[in-house]
């Protein structure tokens, strides 16, 4: 099974240790309860037969912080591949992303599954419908919205998604029940 997520901001810190948390008013006291939840859950979800698509922000610390995402890393469960499509608050490089444990880094990403042709990028601005006439997961946009139907658009976040990863079998249903499919 093919696995959407995105916007864990890890590490996303402020004075107070409540960055995101604030921001997107999480329910955690404090980012380790935040990293903690959203890997315990991501972990709860996904098997070792999954692919995981992260859609960008996944932590918000440049390449001297990479032990410190080795070690995040290791906490996660070990899926088939689990790829990256970098947002704007992913600052390491490219290929420390890889060397962490990402299959694959990339800023835009198409594939095809059960006949539905989906672009994954991290912000939702960068669609254009009429150009593309495809299914954009993507994330950045947090608890602004889940979905936009008449763009096909699903929001894979996790603050819209309890925090989970959510299957691509559930996006096409949610945009099935939005009558777009």
């Amino acid at each position: 099974m093919i696995y959407f997520t995105g916007d864990e901001h890890h590490d996303h810190l402020n004075r107070r240790d409540t960055g995101i948390i604030d921001y997107c008013k999480r329910p955690f006291s404090n980012i380790a309860a935040n990293t903690d939840a959203i890997v315990g859950r991501h972990n709860d979800t996904v098997t070792e037969d999954d692919t995981v698509i992260h859609l960008g922000d996944f932590c918000m610390r440049g390449s001297e912080h990479r032990t410190f995402y080795e070690g995040l890393m290791r906490k996660y469960k070990p899926v088939k591949q689990r790829h990256l499509i970098l947002g704007n608050h992913d600052y390491m490089k490219p290929f420390d992303y890889h060397n962490i444990g990402f299959t694959s880094v990339h800023t835009l990403y198409w594939f095809d599954y059960n006949g539905y042709n989906f672009m994954c990028a991290h912000d939702p601005a960068f669609y254009q419908p009429k150009v593309y006439d495809k299914i954009m997961v993507c994330g950045h946009i947090h608890n602004l919205f889940k979905t936009v139907p008449a763009k096909k658009i699903v929001n894979v976040g996790v603050d819209v998604w309890d925090f989970r990863p959510v299957s691509i079998d559930t996006v096409i249903e949610t945009l099935k029940k939005e009558n777009v499919l």
